[in-house]
């Protein structure tokens, strides 16, 4: 492909019949695009056919090149699939809503378990990716608050009792937040590459669905945040 820098956003750019941007190139690059549309939309959940604009400028060329992925073979067809069965849900135990499923992640980070445990342990490196705090006891029972902006039904306060404190390996404590009344619990475990920290969260009752959805966005968010702070430590 030419080195001459065209106009347009990303993508495949170049000047028509100068290799590889032909139409017998856009042909088998839209034939391409078909399937992987087809094979990504068949891994969700809800099939839905895909749909795909075609935009063209004003230049000679864009006849030519706009018709071309009109001669695609179509992709083969989606087999067929049962619908799923519908399982009954077990009553609630007596005492109370059960629970839901936990938030369940995991995070591949580069450095090792000691430097891992400074970011879930040391205030100051845990107000940079998580939360503001002030204090933080390791010790069995030992309390301490998260405190960030408050909102309508929330006074921006989460408070948390250490249960666990097994250094470099395995970090567990409750959290609570409004009616929010769970348990968080890191797992570090050394790799080739640096660690991989499993983190879940468990304890929502399954009227509490929206807060499992949100939890499990935040702890992705605040994961991105805690692999920005490490690569800066580094």
């Amino acid at each position: 492909m030419s080195t001459r820098r065209y106009f347009g956003t990303d993508g495949i750019r170049g000047r028509v019949g100068e290799g590889p941007i032909s139409a017998d190139f856009v042909l088998r690059l839209g034939n391409a695009y078909g399937h992987a549309l087809v094979a990504a939309a068949s891994d969700r959940k809800y099939w839905h056919k895909p749909i795909v604009v075609i935009g063209k400028h004003s230049l000679p060329s864009s006849p030519t090149l706009a018709a071309a992925p009109a001669r695609c073979r179509p992709a083969p067809p989606r087999p067929a699939r049962a619908p799923p069965r519908r399982r009954a849900s077990p009553a609630p135990p007596a005492g109370g809503p059960s629970q839901t499923g936990s938030v369940s992640l995991a995070f591949e980070l580069e450095q090792p378990p000691e430097m891992v445990w400074r970011a879930l342990t040391e205030p100051e490196l845990l107000s940079e990716w998580l939360l503001p705090i002030a204090d933080l006891e390791l010790a069995p029972g030992a309390g301490f608050v998260f405190r960030t902006q408050p909102h309508p039904g929330w006074d921006g306060r989460v408070h948390c009792r250490l249960i666990e404190a097994d250094e470099h390996r395995r970090l567990s404590y409750t959290w609570v937040a409004g009616d929010i009344d769970t348990v968080i619990t890191f797992t570090l475990d050394r790799t080739d590459a640096g660690t991989r920290v499993h983190l879940v969260q468990s304890g929502f009752r399954t009227d509490q669905k929206q807060n499992f959805g949100g939890a499990r966005y935040g702890w992705r968010m605040m994961g991105g945040r805690l692999v920005d702070l490490l690569g800066s430590m580094t």
